[in-house]
């Protein structure tokens, strides 16, 4: 028996639950607690909860549509949160699954997010013991149907920009950071760049920016720059300017994107008399849902 799980950061998805999720994910960090109030703070401002689970389940189930005529269930398991993916193998061997496909919800290559969630499975798949068999989809940030899915997110914003706006729009994409480290040892900054190269082609954009956000960790270690709060503030002539917002870091609208980006970077933007839009994350996007399916089947052959 066959089946598919969606690999996930997770979120707490009540007030409750917000502060001990944040505890478990920064264990064995140093992080001082005012830190951990601050983002208290900020799920606060987004209804106390984070809406990443609902976005991966509801993701599972667009893609679950697709393998119901070959019996192949499709579910999630997280990384922090619950169902964890020990939890979700667990179950899947009890209920008679010995082919498993593993799709991560993080189409770059990187430490903090791609070999973390490899790490996370190979521990679950020890604790579910012999019997099954899990292989993974590659990072897909090259595919075509992946550009593709972007570039009808930003066609589907630019369509809400009034026309005289449009001409001067500045275009901003923008990845989560990582350490300089990290990214030296992955490639991930290059990933996204050559990604954002492939989009403006498509649409012959000239005037362009890439950015990071949602930076952590200590203030003295170097991560990807620019901010793309500072890289605002430090810009000229934004006054009356259109700023479309790419989030091509990030495959759901979760908390770096509604807080992030649509609370935080928009009162930056506005700061500066920019005009906010941001284009939606590739989501269940057609394009996206054609490319994930397409590369489960040829893993299941």
């Amino acid at each position: 028996m066959k089946a598919v799980v969606l690999a996930g950061f997770g979120g707490p998805e009540r007030r409750g639950d917000v502060r001990p999720f944040l505890e478990g994910v920064l264990r064995g960090r140093a992080v001082p607690p005012h830190r951990i109030d601050e983002v208290v703070g900020q799920y606060e401002q987004i209804g106390g909860r984070s809406p990443y689970n609902d976005l991966a389940r509801s993701l599972a189930a667009v893609l679950g549509e697709r393998f119901r005529s070959q019996n192949v269930p499709v579910t999630v398991g997280m990384r922090n949160g619950s169902p964890t993916m020990a939890d979700t193998l667990a179950d899947l061997k009890n209920r008679g699954v010995t082919d498993v496909v593993v799709v991560v919800l993080a189409a770059y290559r990187s430490i903090p997010s791609w070999n973390y969630y490899l790490q996370t499975t190979a521990q679950a798949i020890h604790g579910a013991g012999r019997g099954l068999r899990v292989r993974f989809v590659a990072p897909y940030h090259g595919e075509d149907r992946f550009v593709g899915a972007v570039s009808a997110r930003i066609q589907e914003t630019l369509d809400t920009i009034p026309t005289e706006q449009k001409s001067t729009a500045q275009w901003i994409f923008t990845a989560h950071s990582i350490p300089e480290l990290w990214d030296k040892a992955s490639g991930y900054s290059h990933q996204v760049r050559r990604l954002c190269e492939r989009v403006v082609s498509g649409f012959g954009q000239p005037d362009w920016q890439l950015v990071y956000q949602s930076r952590s960790g200590r203030p003295e270690d170097p991560w990807l720059e620019p901010d793309i709060n500072d890289w605002l503030k430090q810009s000229a002539d934004m006054n009356g300017r259109a700023v479309m917002v790419v989030p091509v870091g990030f495959i759901m609208d979760h908390v770096e994107v509604v807080f992030d980006l649509d609370i935080k970077v928009k009162k930056t933007a506005e700061s500066v008399g920019a005009i906010y839009y941001r284009a939606k994350t590739v989501g269940e996007h057609p394009l996206f849902i054609d490319l994930l399916q397409g590369k489960i089947q040829e893993l299941f052959v």
